[in-house]
């Protein structure tokens, strides 16, 4: 009554995975056995391409092929920008990838998108799913942006590698660590 014990431990995060993007056509990430769920942090992410958006595919062989395919995903998204009081919102039901992060503009330099993606690798019986909450930041704080998704992978297979790639063009610059948590 008057003690409490520790029955376990907060989740720990163990590095999995760091890539550096520069001109990139893609991120392929192996998801390792022993893990259930992952976190991705995407850090000053850059399109070659202007307006791009960041994306996601999940693979249940390894990385060796990729669900690519119309209606092989879910997701809903908001994005807003405060400063103008812009705020949008979209579901998509038959989307070949997850978007992760709006576009970001190319022409200037300062612009960067940067994230985390939490990962549910799924079970056989659950769909894998993914919660990101992601912003890009332009050289004013007017064009401050986030987005928040959640997304499903339409199918109860259980994941075990992701590819990461922009809607048009290569990854110019960026950072991605994955986290396995236990």
């Amino acid at each position: 009554g008057s003690v409490w014990r520790l029955t376990s431990w907060p989740a720990a995060f163990v590095k999995v995975d760091h890539r550096a993007a520069s001109a990139s056509a893609q991120i392929d990430i192996a998801l390792p056995a022993g893990f259930t769920e992952f976190e991705l942090r995407f850090t000053g992410v850059r399109p070659a391409t202007d307006g791009a958006s960041l994306l996601l595919r999940t693979s249940t062989d390894g990385g060796g092929t990729f669900s690519a395919t119309a209606g092989d995903y879910s997701f809903t998204n908001e994005f807003s920008r405060p400063a103008t009081n812009d705020v949008q919102s979209a579901t998509a039901s038959s989307p070949s990838s997850i978007s992760l992060a709006v576009g970001a503009d190319t022409g200037n330099p300062t612009v960067t998108v940067s994230g985390v993606a939490r990962i549910w690798i799924g079970d056989g019986t659950r769909l894998p799913l993914v919660r990101v909450e992601s912003g890009a930041l332009e050289d004013a704080v007017s064009a401050l942006t986030m987005q928040r998704v959640v997304g499903v992978r339409n199918n109860a297979t259980a994941i075990n590698a992701i590819r990461l790639f922009m809607s048009s063009g290569n990854i110019s610059m960026g950072t991605f660590r994955l986290y396995g948590v236990r």
